[in-house]
């Protein structure tokens, strides 16, 4: 049953969501400013080996925010231009919010929002992910190695770009081509329970062949990487 939050619960729901995953966290939403908090609770997730995918909608003035999610462990950054909704879910936990994650939006706003639990509401659950995975398979990873890169950070150009298509290679659904996303959303959050970059798996990302190994680590057949030099 699904529960209806103004406010302040949604706040303290989010908190909880966060301080309870153990697998992953997946946060949606059109700003990067984060209440401090958060970004604790954030940290110490990722510490614990929870896998944290952030994607936001509009490029940051202030990049404090920036700096310190970059200090999370195990998170991957994305940037989805127009990117308006916010949602928020874990293994267990979904959250869809008027409310981003910064300490304005909690103190002069009046939010609402609903909550879903995924033993209760499995349904919404497959369709958030399903919309989490267009979101996803059409935005661009921002990538850096230190957090002083930070300050001359620049949207990617290839945001707009159009973008190769490939396949998971568990499942062979279509998914933007990527090597280092070779799963969709779906086959990810299974995979990511073992997190084994090596196991065997059954398609090439890029060509869909079944015919020879594939895995995280390696998610072409030799004909198609090789193609690449």
């Amino acid at each position: 049953m699904s529960v209806l939050l103004q406010t302040k619960r949604i706040a303290s729901e989010l908190e909880q969501l966060i301080k309870s995953s153990e697998k992953f966290i997946c946060i949606f939403t059109y700003s990067l400013k984060i209440d401090s908090i958060f970004i604790e609770r954030l940290k110490a997730a990722g510490r614990r080996g929870v896998k944290i995918t952030f994607v936001f909608g509009v490029e940051p003035k202030d990049l404090t925010t920036l700096q310190e999610i970059q200090k999370i462990d195990n998170c991957q950054i994305y940037f989805k231009e127009y990117l308006h909704a916010k949602f928020y879910y874990s293994e267990s936990t979904l959250i869809i919010a008027t409310m981003n994650l910064s300490e304005v939006s909690e103190a002069r706003n009046y939010e609402l929002g609903v909550l879903f639990k995924k033993e209760i509401e499995p349904a919404i659950f497959e369709e958030i992910k399903q919309e989490a995975r267009e979101i996803v398979g059409n935005a661009s990873q921002w990538k850096s190695g230190k957090v002083a890169q930070a300050q001359s950070f620049q949207m990617p150009a290839f945001a707009g770009a159009k973008k190769q298509m490939g396949h998971c290679i568990r499942c062979f659904e279509d998914i933007h081509y990527h090597t280092s996303r070779p799963f969709c959303l779906g086959c990810y959050d299974i995979w990511n329970t073992w997190g084994d970059e090596y196991y065997e798996e059954n398609f090439c990302h890029k060509c869909g062949t079944d015919k020879e190994y594939t895995s995280k680590a390696k998610p072409e057949c030799n004909k198609c990487y090789n193609s690449h030099f």
